[in-house]
């Protein structure tokens, strides 16, 4: 999410997931508070989810050949059933075998309904690389685990930018025109 819309509404929005290049809904959860702001709350999740951003996978191996993924089979900290079950899958396919990436997220946001700004939010996302075996995804490791969390200046900086943009939108959308209204009203009197 970039931002929200001015004006924001309590009700879903679409978003967009740059991993999976497909929209998700932002669901409205109700209203908040942060540091005295009034804010709408917002919650996103997915996954998992195949990756299909050409960019991103370009970080990533798309294969790898099977003698590596038997000798790392026993560090990745697997159940013993699942690196049997996965052992005795491996000579079944390719090498190098493909590999396929997913991404899972959850998402908060906080935004100032006035001016859409998103004053606070968290987030945690992982991405897990595995194998496709049929219409079976098999997780294998988790390749990227990350947290957001804004610092409590940052969230303070927000707040006050929000409100600056509050007032702005205030004086522009309802003092300005209404003004410029009796100016002329005025005028056209004389």
């Amino acid at each position: 999410v970039v931002g929200f819309p001015i004006g924001t509404e309590q009700q879903d929005y679409l978003g967009f997931n740059g991993d999976t290049l497909e929209t998700n809904t932002l669901t409205y959860v109700g209203t908040s508070e942060v540091n005295g702001l009034a804010t709408y709350e917002f919650a996103a999740a997915s996954g998992p989810d195949v990756i299909t951003d050409p960019v991103l996978l370009g970080s990533f191996p798309a294969a790898l050949p099977q003698a590596l993924i038997q000798g790392l089979l026993p560090t990745l900290g697997l159940p013993e059933a699942a690196v049997a079950q996965f052992a005795q899958l491996l000579p079944t396919l390719p090498d190098p075998i493909p590999l396929t990436y997913t991404y899972t997220y959850d998402t908060s946001y906080q935004v100032e309904p006035d001016s859409g700004m998103l004053v606070d939010y968290t987030k945690v996302e992982s991405r897990v690389a595995g194998v496709t075996v049929g219409d079976q995804f098999i997780p294998v490791t988790e390749v990227m685990n990350l947290g957001y969390e804004l610092s409590d200046a940052s969230i303070a900086d927000a707040v006050s930018e929000a409100e600056d943009a509050q007032s702005l939108l205030f004086w522009v959308g309802k003092v300005l025109p209404y003004s410029t209204l009796a100016i002329g009203a005025v005028l056209l009197l004389f």
